[in-house]
């Protein structure tokens, strides 16, 4: 009987913890940010909203090369509420068309993201 009253509760609680799950909604996960002129630094905010039922928690924003700083919300979202991921293209060395991934890990049902950055940067007059 002490069986059946334990395998009971195992089965309630994984019900539970199916039914409390976060889901990351995004309105884009790209951003075309046009021309710009080397040096010039586009910076774009992906906004974040949490359609779940339990607190989203973003664990990490990793950008694919040392050319984009991330910055993000660090406090949990809660359902219904939202947060911001912002990303910055430094394009002092770089030129002609560019994309930048951005990997959003979570603890949300749909864990991972990708973001994009994508444009071309233009040499500046006065460069070699």
């Amino acid at each position: 009987m002490l069986r059946i009253i334990i395998f009971f509760c195992f089965c309630v609680a994984g019900v539970s913890r199916l039914q409390a799950q976060a889901h990351m909604a995004m309105d884009s996960t790209t951003h075309t940010f046009g021309e710009v002129k080397q040096g010039e630094n586009p910076i774009y905010t992906f906004m974040v909203k949490n359609t779940g039922n339990s607190p989203l928690i973003i664990n990490s924003v990793e950008p694919s090369c040392g050319c984009v700083t991330a910055s993000y919300t660090g406090e949990p979202i809660p359902p219904g509420g939202s947060g911001a991921i912002q990303l910055v293209f430094v394009t002092e060395t770089h030129l002609g068309f560019q994309l930048r991934s951005t990997t959003i890990s979570t603890n949300a049902d749909n864990a991972e993201t990708v973001l994009y950055m994508k444009g071309t940067v233009i040499k500046r007059k006065g460069l070699l």
